[in-house]
């Protein structure tokens, strides 16, 4: 691509081939000179024009703002502060969990990487229960979900108590 090739046919039929180089073309990337300062830029040779190229720092999670620090040439994947990375997708603030009947959400400013118990619910033994919701007969109907007592536990009903797990 520096060249412009200029052929000639002699008079005994062979051909003679010249190459001229064109002023201010490259033919590889050492000859566009070293990277300067920022360590994003690389200076190279681009079908025989030197170009300034930005470092490719896209870690295709489409929630990340992907930047690339001049001093160091590390690339950073910073997540949006409205999404969560849940398993590997993102998810909007206040997105559903699927099969959680809307108990479990993408709460950001609480967990940006896991899915957290939607206010008024309770989040037990892995279950969702709504605030109010009883516990199963088998742990005591004295036993309720009371996010303002506890969102990992059942609560005992004000005025109930529990003893060898019977409700008094």
């Amino acid at each position: 691509p520096c060249t412009v090739d200029k052929c000639t046919t002699l008079s005994d039929g062979k051909k003679w081939c010249k190459q001229l180089p064109f002023f201010g073309c490259c033919s590889s990337d050492a000859a566009c000179g070293t990277p300067g300062k920022n360590k994003c830029i690389t200076p190279t040779c681009l079908q025989g024009t030197c170009s300034d190229v930005e470092k490719d720092c896209d870690d295709g999670v489409p929630c990340t703002i992907d930047a690339c620090d001049a001093l160091s040439g590390a690339c950073t994947h910073k997540l949006s502060s409205t999404k969560c990375l849940i398993d590997g997708a993102c998810h909007g603030a206040g997105a559903s969990q699927p099969g959680s009947g809307g108990c479990m959400q993408c709460l950001p400013d609480k967990a940006d990487d896991a899915w957290t118990a939607k206010p008024g619910t309770c989040l037990i033994d892995g279950i969702c229960s709504k605030s109010g919701e009883k516990a199963s007969p088998l742990a005591g109907e004295c036993r309720v979900c009371d996010p303002s007592k506890a969102t990992a536990k059942w609560s005992v009903v004000s005025g109930s108590c529990l003893i060898d797990a019977k409700c008094h």
